[in-house]
């Protein structure tokens, strides 16, 4: 995704005699590209190539005076941690049960999202993959 290039491909629109329907089409077509980019597995790099597409975004949409509203991605951080500490909270039940490919499967997929799960004698704890201490 080339995220300075989307600013000046705009531009370039805009600078072809108020060009806006071109201006939008080049704006829509670098939404598509980051929306491609949500979709990747999760990384530092992809979060900073994110950042950086949105802030980019609101910018040439601002031009145009459009305002981005906030979606489902800006949920609070505690949001997170009650719909994760849900999902631990069912997963123990179902080891509880013997439900044992449902639980993997719970575990398999917060990993895919960079969750990691520890089972100890009093519970499951998670954290986010990277960080030091459980």
């Amino acid at each position: 995704m080339e995220v300075n290039s989307a600013e000046e491909k705009f531009r370039e629109a805009m600078d072809d005699d108020f060009n806006t329907a071109l201006a939008l089409s080049r704006l829509f077509d670098f939404t598509k590209q980051a929306n491609i980019v949500v979709q990747m597995e999760p990384s530092p790099t992809r979060r900073a190539l994110l950042r950086m597409a949105k802030e980019k975004i609101e910018k040439i949409a601002g031009v145009l005076g459009l305002q981005l509203e906030s979606g489902k991605e800006q949920r609070s951080e505690g949001f997170t941690d009650q719909l994760v500490g849900l999902l631990v909270e069912l997963r123990e039940e179902l080891r509880r049960s013997r439900q044992w490919a449902v639980a993997d499967r719970i575990r398999d997929e917060l990993s895919k999202l960079s969750i990691e799960l520890e089972d100890r004698p009093e519970g499951t704890v998670w954290r986010w993959k990277g960080r030091k201490n459980f």
